[in-house]
């Protein structure tokens, strides 16, 4: 059994995805059975390589020269294509990054996703970091609410369910913090057999589960015994699979 590279040191933040996954550039077509929503013009298909470039910098941990510049394109981009769906959700996700890398954010971010959201409600990908984005901000009630317009069946066909499966780790989370202890519990080994069910090849497989261990984490130190143990023993079952270590439970 390979050992899961989203554990190692150096890789890519639990948040971040290639935006460019599944979306029409030069060179590059969709996979088969997706379906591209309102793809950007041809003439701003660079702009998916300039958040690429962005996102790259911020997994490298080098400067901020390649984020400030896809930051300017995109404002220029929504400026251009105030009607476009892509466009909002790439500046969304820009904004993003620059929560990612300790600049406050957050708010605009969220307010360029909805856009796009509100253009398109069927933006899966503006959709998926609309759960992100407001788990941060402690609106639990609506990631619930997002959460129900999420496609699995879409990111299934763009061979990126693990995403699909983020989200659900995200649901689990504000059902705890909501006080759904019953759902919580239910919902619980499913998702910890979807990791499971990837472990021998994680190169298909979700990340590792940093919003439930920082849940674990509260837990342990509440020192709330039922609901420390079940996790404990469901988190357990990761650790063959390399998504966790034992020093993370004890």
């Amino acid at each position: 059994m390979r050992a899961n590279p989203h554990l190692l040191p150096g890789t890519k933040p639990a948040l971040l995805d290639k935006v460019q996954d599944g979306l029409r550039k030069p060179g590059h077509r969709p996979p088969r059975g997706t379906q591209v929503t309102d793809a950007l013009p041809q003439d701003w298909w660079h702009v998916y390589d300039t958040v690429d470039r962005a996102e790259d910098e911020i997994d490298a941990r080098t400067g901020t020269d390649d984020l400030f510049h896809a930051l300017a394109t995109t404002e220029r981009l929504v400026g251009a294509l105030p009607g476009s769906a892509e466009a909002h959700y790439l500046r969304g996700y820009v904004l993003h990054l620059c929560q990612v890398k300790g600049q406050a954010r957050r708010g605009e971010a969220l307010s360029e996703i909805r856009q796009a959201l509100r253009l398109d409600p069927g933006h899966q990908w503006a959709r998926f970091h609309e759960i992100v984005l407001c788990y941060d901000a402690g609106q639990y009630g609506a990631v619930l609410d997002a959460f129900t317009r999420l496609d699995r069946a879409y990111f299934d066909g763009a061979g990126k369910d693990w995403r699909y499966v983020k989200a659900v780790e995200y649901r689990l989370c504000c059902l705890f913090r909501l006080g759904l202890l019953g759902e919580f519990s239910a919902g619980l080994p499913p998702l910890i057999d979807e990791y499971v069910r990837t472990e021998d090849d994680p190169d298909l497989g979700p990340e590792r589960p940093a919003v439930l261990l920082t849940l674990y984490q509260e837990v342990l130190a509440q020192g709330e015994a039922p609901m420390r143990d079940l996790l404990r023993q469901e988190l357990s079952r990761l650790v063959p699979g390399h998504w966790v270590s034992m020093e993370e439970l004890r």
